[in-house]
């Protein structure tokens, strides 16, 4: 298992693989591999993120702050 936070200013929804999987600025559980995220609704940008997580801890989480506001 791997921790994944996607840092966003607003609370949204994130979508792994587009599926809701928890919200941001919380700490996700994903498994190890390579993994697409986005945010439920309009307004921010990049559309999407793909990441590689691994070795990631509870403590450790893979930091997502590629998501803007726009």
């Amino acid at each position: 298992m791997e921790y994944v936070i996607v840092s966003y200013p607003h609370n949204r929804n994130v979508l792994i693989e587009g599926e809701v999987n928890g919200v941001t600025n919380d700490t996700l559980m994903v498994d190890t591999g390579t993994h697409t995220f986005a945010l439920e609704e309009e307004g921010y940008r990049p559309r999407t993120v793909t990441k590689v997580v691994e070795d990631t801890t509870s403590l450790s989480p893979l930091r997502i702050t590629d998501f803007h506001p726009v």
